[in-house]
């Protein structure tokens, strides 16, 4: 397993306009939702989904990511780490190759939009932007809400590079098509993930003929991921790459939104055992030990493999689009996608977790 390179966090003007975004984009979300800070029943039910998201991240069922409350809660307690997860990520692959003019991500389980996020912060830093499109595949409404009005109150800062399309658009030949999948709901041993969950992920996998495939998850979760991504019917090289996300210099300051906004809202836990006016120094810190699951479809990977004379003379064809075709019957329908398809955003547990 190869080292991950370490990257520097994004410049210190983009870092308070996150914090702000954070704020202003739960208080926008709650307020679309009829939260009364001064409603007692209405401070029970924040402090207890914030309580039940991180208990129930590994139970039987898992945390109802379609009520509200679950979805304010994990914009609370992992969506900036997801979003400078999401960032590294994006840097990873753009430190290694000519950016094309065009750029395309379908992010799989995209709960709220971190990956986007971390797509415009990955392009800020370069002088020349391409056009970028995102499609998200989330099937629960209130993350969805969530993180667009995270995004609303932060596109000030980064414009509307990347596009949102419900849709996959029509896009140039040459663009780079990249699908994503943020710490997916797997089991944490590879025997219990059924064929139906393969299906489900791989049919999603396939909506963007991607040509390079960016997956994350917990460590212990890596053969799971590996039979997930690899193990379906996708056009994949079958020669990923593994590599450990490690966190930066951290972040120094503290953020209001955690020593007054989220408490003030409600999100504290009447025990005081989520002691969330403390998280501030780790908003930004990684998921805990995340690795980086890199595929490559056949035809790219031939493509790289080439000296630039050869490449020249091969057929403009995707290799990726013609099997997406082939295999276009044996994709499930929405409704069946929705009812099997999880969404899991966080490994943040204790070491003996997986023993649970």
């Amino acid at each position: 397993m190869s080292e991950q390179t370490t990257y520097d966090l994004p410049n210190t003007r983009l870092l308070c306009a996150l914090d702000k975004a954070h704020e202003q984009g739960l208080r926008d979300f709650l307020r679309d939702n009829r939260h009364d800070e001064k409603c007692q029943a209405h401070r029970k039910r924040a402090a207890n989904s914030l309580k039940d998201l991180i208990s129930r991240l590994n139970t039987d069922p898992g945390p109802d990511y379609c009520d509200p409350y679950v979805a304010a809660a994990y914009i609370v307690k992992y969506h900036l780490s997801h979003c400078m997860m999401a960032y590294r990520v994006f840097k990873s692959i753009f430190n290694c190759i000519d950016i094309p003019d065009t750029i395309y991500v379908y992010d799989v389980a995209a709960g709220t939009g971190a990956g986007r996020v971390g797509l415009a912060l990955a392009l800020s830093e370069y002088q020349e932007q391409p056009d970028a499109y995102y499609t998200p595949f989330e099937p629960s409404k209130a993350m969805q809400s969530a993180g667009n009005c995270f995004w609303e109150a932060f596109r000030d800062f980064v414009g509307d590079n990347p596009k949102n399309s419900d849709s996959i658009p029509e896009l140039p030949a040459a663009t780079l098509k990249i699908v994503t999948a943020f710490h997916l709901e797997l089991p944490w041993k590879s025997y219990k993930v059924g064929e139906h969950i393969i299906s489900s992920v791989q049919s999603e996998i396939c909506r963007g003929s991607p040509q390079h495939g960016l997956f994350t998850c917990h460590k212990e979760k890596l053969s799971s991921l590996r039979k997930v991504v690899v193990g379906g019917y996708y056009d994949w090289d079958r020669e990923p790459e593994v590599s450990i996300l490690s966190d930066g210099n951290g972040v120094e300051s503290l953020s209001k939104f955690y020593t007054d906004c989220a408490p003030s809202l409600g999100f504290q836990d009447e025990e005081y055992k989520y002691k969330v006016d403390t998280w501030s120094l780790h908003r930004f810190s990684l998921p805990k030990d995340s690795i980086l699951f890199q595929c490559v479809s056949s035809r790219r990977a031939r493509l790289l493999r080439q000296k630039p004379e050869e490449a020249e003379t091969e057929p403009e064809i995707a290799d990726e689009t013609e099997w997406e075709q082939t295999h276009e019957e044996e994709r499930l329908p929405p409704e069946e996608l929705d009812f099997w398809w999880g969404y899991y955003h966080d490994d943040d547990f204790d070491d003996d977790i997986e023993n649970a």
